[in-house]
């Protein structure tokens, strides 16, 4: 009985953190998307490669804080691709290239969305 029970309590410990972690992503990932479509488009846009290579450059930063977390949650396959997308899109931006940076911007933007929705605990998930 003592087993169960420490069983059963080592399973709460587990889905507390995966419910923290969850959270935690939505509102990271959200704020991803967020600043792209409200931050770096526009500057990709009118042109302003100064202030996209900054803001794309604060994504990034922020990017590799929660991956740091996400390592342990998510596949690193998925998190490699947005990292290495991140940095096709620095490359686009350097270059001033806007279409082949809106391009990758919004392939990351839908990369992000299918992470956040890839996370959630499922029916499609699970089976």
């Amino acid at each position: 009985m003592r087993s169960f029970i420490v069983s059963i309590l080592l399973l709460l410990v587990i889905l507390g953190c995966w419910v923290g972690f969850d959270m935690y992503s939505d509102s990271r990932l959200d704020s991803y998307i967020d600043s792209i479509e409200a931050e770096i488009m526009p500057h990709i846009e009118s042109e302003n490669w100064q202030n996209a290579a900054a803001s794309l450059e604060m994504l990034e930063k922020d990017w590799h804080e929660y991956r740091k977390y996400a390592e342990f949650f998510l596949g690193t396959t998925d998190l490699n691709e947005i990292s290495y997308t991140i940095t096709k899109s620095k490359s686009y931006i350097e270059n001033a290239d806007a279409a082949g940076a809106a391009g990758d911007l919004s392939y990351l933007k839908s990369q992000i969305s299918f992470l956040d929705l890839n996370e959630k605990v499922s029916a499609g998930n699970i089976f």
